[in-house]
């Protein structure tokens, strides 16, 4: 099974969570349909899981996770982040429990590469980093097995079985080679570029003098492009992107991170989506730049005179210049094809699952109240890895993500 890190169906399986709540002091179930009530710990395990995330958050912010819980999640200021953050709980575990269903009912297997993968996975990412006694604390915590737990891990394997049931070669919404192809161009754009900053070295506003000075030199640098000038060139000779190095310079790791970002810039570019999003990390482009890119035929120059992110020279380059380019976008177009044709298959699966949350449970595991038992993580030493390791949780990676919290 391929092994898609970015998995757009569950990104459909978020649903407006307007169902009935149980009243009363019994925690040991999350939510009950019909006459079935669900245990409460693998929801217990998701809360734990993003109450780590904010906490880190917040202090890389510097402030207390109190304060930003209280902080409004939408212009209106009628949700809190605390009540955004359960609603993203409930529906990342509502997805859980459909998906998981799901997955059985399909009568899907795991291959023996995936087992192998998991088994891994789940012993880097875990008992191998905390040891048996940290490990058993945390199961107690969560009130679950071993076994128990080792499945929850399994989670984003399941989602991905699911996603080439239904979409990869033979599966009734099977999506082609071609189609994606079709669309890398309209959903992705790959481009390089030249930025002068709006900012000084120190981050300061710049002086009029050295405003004028900018927009003449862009200027200039445009007037170069227009009489043949290698683009590349210019990347090397005037971006404040680029690294310039020096080879008396002791080449430490900083030093060698910045060359590396070099090479992205002036050989394989930028790629971003229709959403100017650049990295996994939730950053994205300023929304000028966006347009100017994905506005552009391959080849095409702009120029962006003192924008919100300074000034810029902006070229479009093919995702079809080399196979490597187009492969290290290709899932994520995949990806967002599902995203915008899946509800028609996903949606009936949550009309189908009538429930009712304990909101009891959901009290208890509020980021207010629950404790960060993966804090345990911050203070150890961990060896190192292999590269060919997956030593990432991609499922909480994924899922918990400041920037999903969007609240109308």
């Amino acid at each position: 099974m391929k092994f898609v890190k970015v998995i757009a169906l569950v990104l459909i399986l978020t649903m407006s969570l307007t169902v009935m709540a149980a009243c009363g002091s019994d925690t040991s179930y999350i939510i009950q349909s019909g006459e079935v009530k669900y245990p409460s710990n693998v929801y217990a395990y998701f809360a734990y899981n993003y109450k780590n995330y904010y906490q880190q958050y917040a202090n890389q912010m510097g402030i207390t996770l109190k304060t930003y819980l209280s902080d409004y999640a939408n212009e209106a200021k009628t949700v809190t982040y605390s009540e955004a953050i359960d609603m993203q709980i409930k529906s990342q575990y509502i997805k859980y429990i459909i998906l998981t269903q799901k997955f059985d009912e399909l009568g899907l297997k795991f291959s023996q590469e995936d087992i192998d993968a998991m088994d891994k996975r789940y012993k880097t990412n875990w008992p191998d980093i905390l040891g048996e006694k940290e490990m058993n604390k945390i199961l107690d915590k969560i009130g679950m097995t071993e076994e128990e737990f080792i499945v929850v891990n399994q989670f984003d394997y399941k989602q991905n079985a699911i996603i080439d049931y239904f979409y990869g070669e033979g599966g009734e919404f099977e999506i082609s080679e071609e189609t994606k192809k079709e669309n890398a161009d309209l959903l992705f754009s790959r481009f390089k570029f030249i930025n002068l900053s709006v900012t000084d070295e120190n981050g300061a506003a710049l002086s009029d003098e050295e405003i004028a000075f900018r927009s003449s030199l862009i200027n200039e640098i445009m007037a170069k492009i227009d009489a043949g000038a290698v683009f590349e060139d210019l990347i090397a000779e005037y971006s404040e992107a680029y690294y310039k190095y020096d080879d008396e310079q002791e080449l430490t790791d900083e030093i060698t991170n910045r060359l590396t970002y070099n090479q992205l810039l002036i050989e394989d570019g930028y790629y971003i989506n229709i959403d100017g999003a650049f990295d996994n990390s939730g950053n994205t482009m300023p929304t000028e730049i966006v347009d100017a890119v994905f506005s552009s035929e391959v080849g095409e120059y702009k120029k962006i005179d003192r924008s919100s992110g300074g000034w810029w020279i902006i070229k479009r380059y093919s995702i079809f210049e080399n196979p490597e380019f187009y492969s290290a976008i290709s899932d994520s177009v995949l990806n967002a094809i599902i995203e915008n044709e899946a509800s028609v298959l996903v949606d009936p699966w949550y009309e189908a699952f009538e429930h009712t949350f304990n909101e009891a449970t959901v009290k208890k595991y509020n980021m207010n109240k629950c404790e960060d038992i993966f804090a345990i993580f911050a203070t150890i030493e961990y060896p190192t890895i292999p590269d060919d390791n997956d030593t990432v949780d991609e499922e909480t990676k994924d899922e918990v993500d400041e920037d999903n919290i969007n609240v109308e």
